[in-house]
């Protein structure tokens, strides 16, 4: 590919001529458009950068809300095992409570009979 500069005059742009298919006069590229290019690309590339960091960036806050989701299901598996256990517990305690309760019940009626033979007694 032959390249060639026609014109260097501060009137007129420099003109780059490539040839793509063996015709010079086939592609012709304004430097000046080529340095608007290479900003654009510059710019392109730094925003393709930033994004890139962007997206890594992303990548590392789902896998660290992705541990703590299975940091907060494991706390709260355990949590509600203690709670089921804590349940389990004041079940057994209300059925002691209310069997000794039944049994207070039944023997009462003896502690019915002294109190009234005391009172028969010291009333006489």
């Amino acid at each position: 590919m032959a390249t060639t500069i026609n014109s260097w005059s501060s009137k007129a742009p420099a003109e780059l001529k490539l040839e793509p298919s063996g015709n010079p006069k086939n592609t012709t590229i304004n430097i000046s458009d080529n340095s608007l290019l290479n900003k654009k690309i510059n710019l392109l590339q730094t925003m393709v950068d930033k994004l890139e960091s962007e997206k890594e960036s992303l990548t590392y806050t789902c896998s660290d809300l992705k541990q703590l989701l299975q940091c907060v299901a494991k706390q709260h598996d355990k949590e509600a095992e203690r709670k089921r256990n804590e349940t389990k517990e004041l079940c057994n305690k209300i059925k002691q409570l209310e069997n000794a309760l039944n049994i207070s019940e039944i023997h009462s009626s003896h502690l019915q009979s002294v109190r009234c033979f005391w009172e028969d007694f010291v009333d006489n």
